[in-house]
């Protein structure tokens, strides 16, 4: 399962901007299972690049956008 999150906060162009993720493995998997979240932009698949890092961390991903700026609007997704 995934969880949805909007935004509800004003964001300014020129500051940094942080979005979590989070996984939840059912409980009958019995052997470790490795997440490899992918980050999804209005341009497609995000990497880390300049202004962007993706970060993992057990069943949390965290896309970091920094500086963020107007070509940024849109809407984000996760997929594991």
């Amino acid at each position: 399962m995934i969880s949805d999150m909007t935004l509800r906060s004003p964001i300014y162009s020129g500051t940094p901007i942080r979005i979590t993720c989070t996984f939840e493995v059912q409980s009958e998997v019995n052997t470790p299972v490795m997440v490899r979240p992918l980050w999804i932009g209005q341009q497609g698949p995000i990497s880390n690049r300049s202004r962007t890092n993706v970060s993992i961390a057990a069943y949390n991903t965290t896309l970091h956008i920094n500086p963020v700026n107007t070509s940024d609007a849109g809407i984000y997704n996760c997929i594991g």
